[in-house]
């Protein structure tokens, strides 16, 4: 047996006294060593997708506590902690799933978490059927209500 880094020639690796273990060549092992940097370079894009989510996020909190603070004198405002990043759906994905929904004029969509009614007006407009909205951030009602006029 010589050792795989010793020599050119592509040969097994031992298998250690365990007779049914699988073995790899050499072609094996570079492929093995590739998918490891291919998952790692997966890995290091999922890492800094979801750091740039928390920093939105984070803004998201910093600027809803400003305005909260902002408008503590008035005590009749409603004041909603944020709690999940505010991710608008891109327009080609809420067509291509409202499609799929099947919905007819007589469908009632009810969307909890509406936000701008992005996806409620696009159902009114593409389906024809009744479409209910729901959010408990005020300006975000206010958006969607600027948008259905």
């Amino acid at each position: 047996y010589s050792h795989p880094r010793t020599t050119n020639q592509h040969h097994k690796h031992t298998n250690f006294g365990c007779p049914n273990a699988p073995t790899m060549n050499s072609s094996q092992e570079s492929d093995k060593q590739q998918t490891v940097k291919t998952s790692s370079k997966k890995d290091r894009i999922r890492e800094a997708l979801i750091a740039m989510a928390q920093n939105r996020f984070e803004q998201q909190q910093k600027q809803q506590q400003l305005k909260a603070s902002q408008e503590s004198t008035n005590s009749s405002s409603s004041c909603v902690k944020l709690v999940a990043p505010i991710s608008p759906t891109p327009k080609s994905v809420i067509t291509s799933i409202i499609s799929m929904l099947n919905l007819s004029s007589k469908s009632l969509l009810l969307d909890l978490g509406c936000g701008d009614g992005r996806w409620v007006i696009s159902a009114a407009v593409e389906c024809k059927c009744r479409c209910i909205g729901c959010d408990v951030d005020d300006e975000r009602l206010a958006l969607a209500r600027q948008a259905v006029k």
